[in-house]
């Protein structure tokens, strides 16, 4: 029964040819898969008096910067709104216990999304190391580009920042 199921679900990401002739004596099929989508999310800021919300994506390493007016739930949830729209619906958001992730507001959209929430620790920024080094990394290139529009800012961090195998894949 369990090997079905695995099978079935190999087969909603992939298609495999004789899938069902193979050898079962070389292991998992799903060895390669990720466990869960995660994404990572912070806020940087101020950075030359604005503020932003990074979100990573735990699994590819990309990374999403936006401005956003203040630190609260309103402007993030209507970033995420639109980033998932696009790249599709996480089933887990890390973040801090600040008063935006842990608000009445950010918890009726992930309730609303089907998305599991899961805090860091307080006062320790490396339970969540991935977002928080994007989050220093972010803030300090920020504050050096200082010449120019936001917007052509963040387009500049973002052409730097994608990771080289996804260069070579487009």
């Amino acid at each position: 029964m369990v090997q079905l199921q695995m099978k079935a679900l190999v087969r909603s990401f992939v298609w495999w040819p004789k899938m069902e002739h193979r050898n079962r004596k070389h292991g998992s099929i799903l060895r390669g898969l990720p466990k869960e989508s995660r994404v990572h999310i912070d806020f940087a800021g101020p950075v030359t008096g604005k503020y932003y919300v990074i979100i990573v994506d735990a699994f590819s390493k990309w990374l999403e910067v936006e401005e956003v007016p203040l630190t609260a739930a309103k402007p993030v949830t209507k970033v995420l709104e639109r980033l998932f729209a696009t790249h599709g619906i996480p089933e887990v958001v890390v973040s801090d216990s600040g008063m935006a992730f842990t608000s009445q507001e950010f918890a009726e959209f992930l309730e609303r999304n089907v998305i599991r929430q899961a805090l860091t620790v307080p006062y320790h920024p490396r339970s969540s190391g991935q977002a928080e080094r994007m989050v220093q990394e972010t803030k300090n290139k920020l504050k050096k580009l200082c010449q120019g529009d936001t917007d052509i800012k963040i387009a500049r961090f973002h052409l730097h920042n994608i990771p080289r195998h996804q260069w070579q894949q487009a």
